[in-house]
């Protein structure tokens, strides 16, 4: 079953944040791919209150963390950004199949 996945990254400068994520389409779109390759259904970004955050759709918990974790790629996009270092929160949700979910 799908897990969905939520990521907090604070950020000194959201601004700033995201022109740099809107200035490395390329690398971003790179990542995109190679999660795809590897169980990611869906992504998201949302900008918060000092923060970017991240909701994810993940084959499997498992998945997931095989494509995150020690990825080069992510580092040099969340640096890039202004992050300063790894999530400051990570959650995993299962879905609850009933009816009036879309």
């Amino acid at each position: 079953m799908a897990v969905v996945v939520e990521l907090h990254f604070k950020t000194d400068d959201l601004s700033a944040a995201k022109q740099s994520l809107d200035s490395n389409r390329d690398l971003l779109q790179e990542i995109t791919q190679d999660a795809k390759n590897m169980g990611g259904l869906h992504h998201r970004f949302l900008e918060g209150d000092g923060e970017i955050v991240v909701i994810d759709e993940w084959e499997s918990e498992e998945s997931f963390r095989k494509f995150f974790d020690n990825n080069p790629k992510i580092a040099r996009v969340t640096q890039a950004a202004g992050i300063p270092g790894p999530p400051t929160s990570m959650n995993f949700f299962q879905p609850v199949p009933t009816a009036g979910t879309f």
